[in-house]
């Protein structure tokens, strides 16, 4: 049978850029081969090695644990739930409670200590093959990888994956699974694998929290009331500081009659962290706590429990529940739950359905802090261009205030001059947590600067709630309320009226002035 002529020429010319495929896939291959041999050579021995010893430190944890009274199914439970860092951590504490007071931890007491769940699935019946699956060794004997080419491919295909690399790929990737070319039986992917922490040795469920209090008193030492006192400090001034700049100096300076006053850092810490604090002041703290919390056992610091409220209240901040956790222990069901996809959508459901306690934004639980079960949802107007007042009558009985003083029922017309706040811009195009930095920051920066403190972002004048006269009980919560007034508004704001401090204010603009009155 004769040959096309141009089949030849195709054959000559792919043989020509065969031969200088070949030869630069080949000079990659070794590349990468002598690469990937120089780091198993400097640091396999050491990944095979510290593998092995946290594996045997593991397994010695969790047979002390079952000595000392949990279950083997719970002592798995631990691990697969929380990581073996909790089996780690619950091992020492154990420790720590028998050598200082010199008994023995029973199994009453380890129940007390972490109570397993009833209804959790193990994935292993064994503390052999549970640690195995965990730091990825309890592979079989594995054999080097056969390469061979396909005998069903045809002539053109093997041109084309020659052309391609196709192979050398296949190689390299064969290579890497190669359990001879690794240590021990593991390959080079298997010990890189190693040196990073696998998502099963993290848990499921993120850290556990164990009520300690059982294994001790909860009088602190002097260590855990020293190392609190630094830490707080700086817990402190990280909240602050991630606050706006004015809101900051107001919280940590007072105004006085004669002179302003410097709060000490107990007062600062009080007015962030009090019941009915703003949002913001109790996020800022949450957020410099789980930051400052890294590498340490806060949580643990009995020192540290009653600046927030107690051991709970601690351990709350520092493993928040997850939203299945939220819906269960709130008795949800999360299909009755209305759901968003950004924090802006669900703020605004939640004005507008003050009677709604609930809602999901993201994989999140989001709560109404304005919740009023006695409200009714209306209709909202859509707003209009025509520039009249609201001459309607503004609430003023008790609870017509939001938690950060401002009036719940606010201007809806703005004065001329005045540019509303810029909207948020994120990566991504929306917000997905709710301290994620927009793109635009500088510009919001700027318009808060100018008129934050004044003004609502659709450029209204802020009306906020009279100070009113100084309490006599400095206990209470009026008092509180008094003194969180002079921290956020005494700069800003008319103690009389809660109008602000404007020259040229236009009080008709203001629905229930003594003007649209």
């Amino acid at each position: 049978m004769a040959i096309n002529a141009n089949v030849l020429s195709f054959v000559a010319g792919a043989a020509e850029q065969f031969t200088k495929n070949k030869d630069e896939f080949k000079k990659e291959l070794r590349e990468n081969k002598r690469r990937q041999r120089d780091w198993m050579n400097t640091y396999g021995n050491k990944v095979l090695n510290e593998s092995k010893q946290k594996e045997e430190a593991v397994t010695s944890a969790l047979k002390d644990l079952e000595s000392r009274g949990l279950s083997q199914p719970d002592v798995l439970q631990l691990m697969q739930r929380h990581g073996v860092d909790a089996v780690l951590d619950l091992k020492k504490y154990v420790t720590e409670y028998e050598d200082k007071n010199g008994t023995r931890v029973d199994a009453d007491l380890m129940n007390k200590v972490w109570k397993a769940a009833d209804d959790f699935t193990l994935t292993s019946d064994n503390y052999g093959d549970a640690v195995s699956k965990v730091f990825g060794t309890n592979k079989a004997g594995a054999t080097a990888p056969v390469i061979q080419e396909a005998e069903e491919r045809s002539f053109f295909d093997k041109i084309k994956a020659n052309l391609s690399g196709a192979y050398e790929d296949e190689e390299y990737s064969d290579f890497l699974d190669d359990p001879t070319e690794g240590i021990g039986n593991q390959s080079i992917n298997d010990l890189r694998r190693m040196a990073a922490a696998s998502p099963s040795m993290l848990g499921t469920e993120g850290a556990a929290v164990f009520d300690r209090s059982v294994l001790r008193g909860s009088e602190s030492t002097t260590s855990e009331r020293a190392s609190w006192k630094e830490l707080k400090g700086t817990i402190l001034s990280n909240a602050l500081n991630s606050l706006d700049p004015t809101v900051a100096n107001q919280i940590r300076v007072m105004q006085g009659e004669i002179s302003d006053i410097s709060r000490n850092d107990d007062e600062q810490w009080n007015i962030l962290t009090a019941t009915n604090a703003p949002e913001e002041y109790k996020e800022a703290i949450a957020e410099a706590t789980r930051n400052a919390a890294q590498g340490i056992d806060l949580g643990g610091n009995r020192a540290a429990w009653n600046s927030y409220g107690g051991q709970d209240a601690l351990n709350a901040i520092l493993n928040p529940l997850t939203l299945e956790q939220e819906l269960e222990n709130r008795e949800l069901n999360r299909e009755d739950l209305k759901a968003f996809d950004t924090v802006a959508e669900v703020t605004t459901y939640f004005a507008e359905n003050p009677n709604v306690e609930f809602a999901i934004v993201g994989d999140e639980f989001a709560i109404n802090k304005n919740y009023n079960p006695a409200a009714t949802t209306e209709p909202v107007d859509e707003p209009s261009d025509d520039p009249t007042v609201d001459t309607s009558e503004l609430p003023v009985e008790e609870g017509t205030y939001n938690s950060d003083l401002t009036l719940k029922a606010q201007p809806t017309v703005a004065p001329e001059g005045i540019p509303k706040r810029p909207e948020p811009r994120y990566a991504g195009g929306e917000k997905t947590r709710p301290l994620q930095k927009p793109l635009n920051r500088r510009d919001l920066d700027d318009w808060d600067d100018q008129y934050e403190d004044k003004y609502n972002p659709d450029a209204t004048y802020k009306i906020v709630r009279p100070q009113g006269p100084r309490p006599e009980d400095i206990n209470s919560r009026e008092y509180y309320e008094y003194e969180l007034w002079d921290a956020t508004y005494g700069d800003t704001h008319d103690p009389l009226t809660g109008y602000p401090l404007i020259e040229g204010l236009d009080k008709t603009l203001i629905p229930n002035s003594e003007v649209t009155e």
